[in-house]
């Protein structure tokens, strides 16, 4: 018997939550299974139930994704125990566990039933009828129930579908709540509201006193990003519908609309193949917002703290939901570009072709200028086409988004996307760490592990990027090698206006001269002491911003609001000079060689400016990192400087001094 089942008798009993769906394929089973992991990893103690005893197989969950002990042809279930029960043969609940382990958690499971091979004739024969009225299964189950309830945190059932519902076992008997599961359709509307109202006149009259019944209703296999009008539309369907039992929970300040914003399970194809614990298998599950790893941690956090919505309200943050908004809108917004591009591509061959074909209808010499035209425009048209299928393969072939598939296009016709840049004009600051400034007056700025002050002057013009270097640009340069450079990954959390992450010092380079020769101008990585003039903008300050903390000015491990992740440039606000991101999201690399001392003369490389993964102590202006030029990670960028003609493609000239005192 687990040691979780023998301690901690003393606290309050357990909540017990039934997973329904009127129709099967909602991904009940799935989603039940991923909350219970969150919640067992939260430090809960957590029991799953199989209650669906025609459609059995809750634990191949656990099979690839977690150890799973136990063998379920051969442990008891929920239907040995109800057998055991009607024969007078005692089975004790805690002879029918299987374990799941995982990470360092675990969790109980109770099977259908033991898996032998007259299962399924076992089930065909229960009477569910006599076990009510001759072997008081109703008592049997309230007792299992209350063992349950002092023995686990959280209780999950999963209910088997449609109507018949086993005596009302899954949905009057058990649960304290009931999580209505559904999809977009009036079928599961209906059914789901049939079955509540059902539920509650049936619990109204149990001969044992229990609190009012409550329903959460939430909508699965959600496609509203790729269909927004429509789910609008189905949005007002579901809040009318279900207001009154979003009502019984939700805070009088939150209409049933807005809880559709945040507690749906979205539809993710990639997710759909065999039974999948995302929330364990996904490396970008529970960070991205618009994961299916993050939808199930938020209905998780409500069942966690009891259907308070406070407790969901302080784990999404705004600037999280900004962001995917904004993300949302730029791919919604460049599918449709893409898709108005095919189309006209489409109407332009067709055109062609027909003109072809008059062509060779009328042989005049006017029939032949407009088979010349047409030959003209296939010939620009085919080859055109030609491109978009290779996109296709390119995008398919490279893992990128299916928004750049007519990228190629723009690129072969002269697109160039090129980092907009901010001028720093030459000028004498003070460098590195300062007491007063960059650490409390009486502090040492050796120990906090900052590079001492000193006076430089920048002698030459530098224009450097007002953002880090995006996905998008460096992107246009890798697939301008013609494969010979491989795409950085984005680690899943998207491309576009994210900077570009997991380049070393030496892509970085590599990028400048590259851009070099596009454009024909001169382009750089900025050297350190441009890179920290630029961040301190002219203020005698801690941060870029001033010396107040981060708060929601920058993206870092401890900011407020902090995705877990990378963010689209620009997203938190400018210092003085125009420049973004100059504090967190991802340290830039500079110019420079450095030692662990801070001298220019070692074989490592210097970053600058801290990343989403550092606290706000390490964005200060003038936190270095010191690493070697092939490190990469999902931290690290850059940003590039553009100088002037005369100035070679190295770091710009400097006069530095040790600061007089």
């Amino acid at each position: 018997m687990s040691e979780r089942l023998e301690s901690d008798r003393e606290r309050a009993p357990g909540i017990v939550y039934t997973f329904y769906s009127y129709k099967g394929g909602v991904g009940r089973s799935m989603a039940l299974a991923n909350v219970g992991v969150i919640l067992a990893s939260s430090g809960h103690r957590v029991l799953l139930i199989d209650w669906d005893l025609e459609a059995p197989g809750l634990e191949a969950y656990f099979r690839h994704s977690a150890k799973l002990k136990g063998d379920p042809t051969a442990v008891h279930g929920v239907i040995d125990l109800l057998e055991a029960h009607a024969d007078g043969r005692p089975l004790d609940w805690r002879e029918c566990l299987l374990k799941a382990e995982f990470v360092g958690h675990s969790l109980d499971i109770i099977s259908a039933g033991k898996r032998n091979d007259d299962y399924r004739h076992r089930v065909q024969q229960l009477n569910w009828e006599t076990l009510f009225s001759e072997h008081q299964i109703g008592n049997y189950i309230e007792r299992l129930r209350n063992d349950w309830r002092a023995a686990y945190d959280f209780v999950l059932v999963d209910s088997r579908t449609g109507i018949t519902d086993i005596g009302d076992i899954c949905t009057v008997l058990l649960p304290d709540v009931l999580v209505l599961m559904f999809v977009t359709n009036y079928q599961n509307v209906e059914g789901i509201k049939g079955l509540m109202a059902r539920a509650v006149r049936a619990r109204s009259k149990l001969p044992i006193q229990r609190s009012k019944l409550l329903g959460v209703p939430v909508p699965a296999r959600d496609e509203r990003d790729r269909e927004s009008q429509k789910f609008q539309a189905w949005q007002k369907i579901f809040a009318d519908e279900f207001g009154e039992l979003y009502r019984d929970w939700l805070p009088k300040a939150v209409e049933p609309a807005e809880a559709l914003l945040r507690l749906f399970i979205p539809y993710i194809a990639s997710w759909s193949f065999g039974e999948a614990i995302p929330v364990l298998e996904g490396p970008r599950e529970r960070a991205d917002p618009t994961s299916l790893g993050a939808a199930y941690s938020r209905l998780a956090t409500l069942l966690e703290h009891h259907l308070d919505w406070s407790a969901l309200d302080a784990r999404v943050s705004q600037s999280e939901l900004a962001t995917t908004r904004l993300e949302a809108s730029s791919q919604r917004e460049a599918a449709r570009e893409a898709d108005l591009a095919k189309k006209q591509l489409e109407a332009q061959l067709v055109e062609a072709k027909h003109a072809q074909y008059e062509a060779l209808r009328h042989m005049t010499a006017r029939s032949r200028r407009v088979k010349f035209t047409a030959a003209t425009m296939l010939a620009v048209l085919v080859p055109l086409l030609g491109i978009a299928v290779h996109g296709l393969w390119w995008v398919a072939s490279n893992n990128l988004p299916v928004t750049y598939v007519f990228m190629p296009i723009k690129w072969t016709l002269g697109s160039l996307p090129v980092p907009e840049t901010v001028e720093l004009k030459p000028n004498r600051f003070t460098m590195g760490c300062k007491p007063g400034r960059d650490v409390e007056v009486g502090q040492n700025c050796a120990k906090a592990g900052l590079p001492a002050a000193r006076e430089v002057t920048l002698d030459k013009p530098c224009d450097i990027g007002r953002f880090d270097v995006t996905f998008l640009e460096y992107d246009h340069y890798v697939w301008d090698s013609g494969g010979k450079i491989i795409y950085p990954t984005d680690q899943g959390w998207g491309r576009h206006q994210r900077p570009v992450i997991n380049v070393s010092w030496l892509d970085a380079q590599a990028y400048v001269a590259w851009l070099s020769r596009a454009t024909g101008q001169r382009y750089r990585l900025p050297s350190e002491a441009e890179w920290e003039y630029a961040a301190r903008a002219g203020k005698e300050a801690r941060y870029p911003w001033g010396d107040e903390p981060p708060g929601q000015r920058a993206n870092c491990a401890d900011c407020e609001g902090a995705p877990g992740r990378t963010t689209p440039v620009g997203s938190y606000p400018a210092n003085a000079w125009g420049l973004f991101d100059m504090a967190g999201n991802v340290w830039q690399w500079v110019d420079d060689q450095a030692d662990p001392g801070g001298e220019t003369k070692g074989p490592l490389r210097v970053l600058r400016g801290g990343s989403w993964v550092s606290d706000a102590g390490g964005l200060r202006a003038a936190i270095r990192n010191v690493l070697a030029p092939e490190y990469q990670s999902g931290g690290v960028g850059f940003r590039v400087c553009r100088v002037s003609p005369i100035d070679k493609l190295s770091t710009g000239a400097l006069v530095s001094e040790p600061l007089k005192r």
